[in-house]
């Protein structure tokens, strides 16, 4: 057959005989076996192939070759310890995709197993179901040797990075033996810990990198390129397949069988001795939508994510059904501001002057539930805003005083929703969340120092060293109170965002307007269970520095048109001229100009606490104002029951605001006789806010004390000033009609 003598080195072992014979390649006689071939020194025709692609980088002189550099096994399973295997898998992969400014991440699990058709033999068991993560960003050079390294990422230099401990790449182990990933369709990376899937892996090499990958090489090893998505997904549509071609592809084959279990080394043993349970598909399809959730919560201080879609491939598929799809935007205004804000956050220093930026983000929600693998069942669309706030530095203090420590900048944000039913739970987040509850009312962020595994604020293992000593300690000492200052300008600024300009006809109406408890949702409360430690101390300071600043945050009336005292239908025809006109203003805690204009919080007294002897010798305008106020009181306080969320020392009760009550009050007969209260307060000149009188009871715990409409306040106020906001002019005695109250 016309066979010749050649040295083995000159030989190739044809183990793809599904490509077409290359006339540049001298083949082996197929009689001779593979196992003989190899040891007289026949390389395969693999490996010939795959090193026409092998990366320079591995031969360089100063370079050990492409793979992670410490003893892997062991130093994995460490990290792994550390890392549980939950909803941390995703997040730390969302976080490399925000580091690399991508804006698009998609999660996506294949349940198909692939052919055999691949660059080695035992690669054909990483053919299987696998979970794969593609994100819109490609890899540099400093990218590709940072996620090599286990100690620290190559992307730590960027200031506006979140992760701080490239370690949080390794948690995919977890689900793989054998982690890789292709970038911009030209660049694949494996990392083989075992040095048995990738061809040429070794100890010191324990993975490998190929370049310049074309059409060629695809086509080489096809089932290589269904596996990596590159086809088999016609029916999905063209951008999706388009955008799989670019940006990074992630691929982590699960450990599905009982096999794969027991030949790997990462995998921990049982405490009986046993090896875990395989990682199906089933059960990977479940946690993706246990982790999906939290996904949605991630979005909230990310840098450039804006989409997150999770799809399924069913097996035999050959589309891309997606299953939860979370998305978030802001107006052209907005995004302008945020593009101004993040450079200057990249170029901060302590020198600079503390920054803010508060907008409205919008985060969109979209399940699709499926009939069967093949008819789309129904899609749920949400939508939810939220007010954010992001800030670097302390706005109260100066910035040349902070320790700052290597790569980190003082940044922190505050995340409300704007359209929640019920007050928010609040989770700490460093960029994504934390298993952290601070029990505020808000989502609070910040560039803390985290423990290794990034679970919880750095803290001090020795007792002799304190926050003044420990520079780690000390930042997030610093980073807190810088929340605190952003937290009170957060709730004087929001108001203009939660509570819109409008004109009301009726006190009814402000009072059943839920944007206004909406706003007071926003404000800590002291009481709340589960606000404890370095939360309750940052909810003292907010409030602390609320009273520092004297802000505007108590709303009260302004009259547009002249008010009559307790307006009827039965008495007097309501018109267009005589409708009262209210709009909201916003008054300052305490009056340091004219103390008639103090505001007072509205409470019902539950008992008759001022002295009848003494209201005898008063004036008749002043009795008759009491009176009132004690008939309107009596009447409310049958109806009014106490907060069951708040608690307050006062023997008072407070009115105006359902929500806070419990839960049988008859909100009609609650804002009526508020309503009648308040109109006689303010027709008299009395200023009287809507604030709910827990907000009382923060600032007095903080040493403020503001009045409140007590039997005794009201008595007190009418003596001291009824020559002074009862009269329009002139001096009393007077005429009624003369005065303020008309009639």
């Amino acid at each position: 057959q016309g066979y010749v003598m050649c040295k083995a080195s000159h030989l190739a072992f044809n183990d793809t005989p599904w490509c077409e014979a290359d006339e540049s390649t001298r083949y082996l006689c197929d009689k001779i076996p593979r196992p003989l071939a190899l040891k007289l020194g026949v390389k395969t025709v693999r490996n010939l192939i795959i090193e026409q692609y092998a990366s320079l980088s591995e031969y360089t002189l100063n370079e050990e070759g492409f793979g992670q550099y410490e003893p892997l096994i062991s130093r994995i399973q460490n990290i792994l310890q550390d890392y549980p295997c939950d909803e941390t898998v995703l997040k730390e992969l969302l976080q490399n995709a925000d580091d690399a400014k991508a804006n698009k991440m998609y999660i996506i699990l294949d349940k198909r197993t692939h052919g055999p058709k691949v660059f080695s033999d035992a690669w054909k068991g990483l053919q299987g179901p696998a979970l794969l993560i593609w994100n819109s960003s490609t890899f540099n050079e400093a990218d590709l040797k940072g996620i090599q390294k286990l100690g620290f990422g190559g992307k730590r230099s960027d200031a506006e990075t979140i992760g701080q401990y490239g370690i949080g790449f390794n948690v995919v182990y977890h689900l793989t033996d054998c982690p890789s990933f292709v970038s911009n369709g030209d660049t694949m990376c494996i990392f083989d810990p075992h040095c048995k899937y990738a061809p040429g892996a070794n100890t010191l090499k324990p993975g490998r990198r190929f370049d310049g990958l074309n059409d060629r090489f695809w086509q080489k090893f096809p089932d290589l390129k269904s596996a990596y998505l590159r086809e088999g997904i016609e029916e999905s549509p063209r951008d999706i397949q388009t955008e799989l071609h670019g940006g990074s592809l992630f691929r982590f084959p699960l450990r599905h069988n009982e096999k794969m279990v027991r030949m790997s080394k990462i995998v921990p043993d049982e405490p009986d001795g046993t090896k875990p349970n395989p990682l199906d598909v089933k059960r990977m399809q479940k946690w993706l939508i246990e982790w999906a959730a939290c996904m949605k919560q991630s979005m909230f201080f990310l840098n450039n994510v804006m989409e997150i879609k999770f799809f399924v491939i069913e097996e035999g598929s050959h589309r891309l059904d997606v299953t939860h799809h979370f998305s978030t935007y802001v107006d052209q205004a907005a995004r302008r501001e945020l593009d101004e804000f993040k450079e200057y956050v990249h170029d901060f220093t302590a020198n600079d002057e503390p920054k803010t930026v508060m907008y409205t983000l919008h985060l969109c929600e979209t399940q699709t539930h499926y009939m069967n693998e093949t008819n789309k069942q129904k899609e749920e669309k949400t939508e939810e805003r939220w007010l954010i706030q992001q800030g670097i530095g302390d706005i109260e203090e100066e910035m040349q005083r902070w320790p700052f420590i290597k790569q980190m900048k003082p940044r922190h944000g505050i995340a409300a929703p704007l359209d929640a039913a019920e007050p928010l739970d609040g989770q700490v987040y460093c960029f994504l969340p934390l298993p952290i509850m601070s029990h505020l009312p808000v989502h609070i962020n910040g560039h803390f120092t985290l423990n290794t595994a990034r679970r919880d604020l750095c803290k001090s293992t020795d007792p002799t060293k304190t926050t003044t000593v420990d520079p780690r300690l000390i930042w997030n000492k610093n980073i807190m109170s810088a929340i605190s200052s952003s937290y009170q300008k957060f709730l004087v600024d929001g108001r203009r965002h939660i509570v819109k300009p409008r004109d009301y006809s009726t006190y009814e109406e402000i009072h059943g307007d839920q944007s206004i408890s909406r706003y007071y949702d926003m404000f800590p409360d002291l009481s709340s269970k589960g606000i404890e430690g370095v939360w309750l101390d940052l909810t003292k300071d907010i409030y602390k520095k609320l009273i520092k600043h004297n802000a505007r945050v108590l709303a009260v009336t302004e009259h547009q048109r002249p008010l009559l005292l307790l307006p009827s239908s039965d008495d007097v025809e309501q018109t267009e001229e005589t409708t009262p006109m209210l709009t909201i203003k916003w008054h300052v805690l305490r009056s340091t100009t004219t103390p008639c204009e103090q505001a007072h919080f509205l409470e019902v007294a539950t008992n008759t606490l001022y002295d009848h002897d003494r209201l005898k010798k008063s004036t008749k305008l002043v009795t008759s104002i009491v009176q009132a106020y004690e008939h309107a009181a009596t009447a409310a306080s049958t109806a009014i029951v106490p907060s069951s969320s708040h608690s307050d020392t006062d023997n008072v009760r407070q009115t105006g605001y359902p929500s806070l009550m419990g839960p049988s009050v008859d909100e009609s007969v609650v804002t009526g006789n508020c309503s009648d209260i308040q109109c006689i307060f303010e027709m008299v000149g009395m200023v009287v806010t809507f604030a709910p009188s827990r907000i009382r009871t923060q600032l007095r715990a903080c040493n403020l004390t503001l009045p409140a409409t007590t039997p005794q306040s009201v008595f007190h106020y009418y003596s001291q000033y009824h020559d002074q906001v009862l009269l329009e002019g002139g001096k009393f005695p007077c005429h009624v009609q003369d005065s303020k109250l008309k009639t």
